[in-house]
């Protein structure tokens, strides 16, 4: 699935530590769509409901993850951050809704937006509600938290504001990328992550690819993993790509139409 996005991207030798500043608000359609399943297995485990986590490793996923368990209450509806994820290009929060007795949630809109590092973020929301109780998980795409930021999740619900704050504590793997022409002239460059790959290609490159080239990452054998993007329509010099998530160590090769990275 193909996805050109107007980025700020955290990219170079700053990695995690980067910080994008300004506001981020995909094209829906740019941006994955996920299965939410029932609200009990979302409370279980947030972001197994949302993403694939099977190719990662505990460590990765410890790394990734950061336990939250805050609360706040305001006109009789209660919100509770249980779990965030970043993998310092894009952030997720996992969080409840509880609406009072006698409240039809399923008819309520659930909007949310982050700050941090005085930048604000809109949030796409994804949920299920049971009884008196939605859980929901917001995606912030372009969203680039480095470990330490000072955060801030505010949720409209029920025509409430509410607002949770707290110190982000993610870290997640990272590996630079630096694209090359056939000759090893740099093109581009930018990060992978076991989540999402960012990069750009130099203006005067990005005339080198364009509709019916492809967007690949390749095994140690050369071999395509599972997701290949095609490239159509008018072509950006910005791209973010989506994948199930797997290790770093999987991931050998990126190819961009000539261009390839090695890691």
């Amino acid at each position: 699935m193909k996805k050109f996005l107007s980025l700020i991207l955290c990219l170079g030798l700053m990695g995690l530590t980067a910080a994008c500043g300004g506001s981020s608000e995909p094209d829906p359609e740019s941006v994955p769509a996920p299965e939410i399943v029932d609200t009990e297995t979302i409370r279980a485990d947030p972001f197994a409901a949302y993403f694939d986590l099977s190719g990662l490793r505990q460590e990765t996923l410890d790394g990734a993850i950061q336990e939250v368990n805050l609360d706040t209450t305001v006109g009789g509806i209660t919100v509770q951050l249980l779990q965030t994820l970043s993998d310092g290009q894009n952030f997720y929060a996992a969080f409840d809704v509880n609406w009072p007795e006698g409240s039809d949630p399923s008819a309520e809109v659930v909007e949310a937006s982050l700050t941090a590092m005085m930048a604000g973020y809109y949030g796409e929301v994804t949920g299920s509600v049971a009884d008196n109780t939605g859980s929901y998980i917001a995606a912030f795409y372009n969203c680039c938290v480095p470990q330490g930021a000072d955060l801030s999740l505010i949720v409209s619900a029920g025509g409430q504001e509410l607002t949770l704050s707290w110190t982000g504590d993610n870290v997640c793997q990272m590996q630079p990328v630096t694209l090359q022409d056939s000759e090893g002239t740099e093109v581009g460059f930018g990060n992978l992550t076991p989540f999402s790959l960012q990069f750009i290609i130099y203006d005067s490159y990005i005339g080198g690819i364009g509709h019916g080239d492809t967007i690949q990452l390749l095994d140690e054998t050369g071999e395509p993993l599972p997701e290949t993007w095609a490239i159509s329509g008018d072509v950006s010099a910005t791209f973010l790509e989506f994948f199930v998530p797997m290790e770093l160590g999987t991931v050998k090769t990126l190819q961009v139409g000539p261009y390839t990275a090695h890691f």
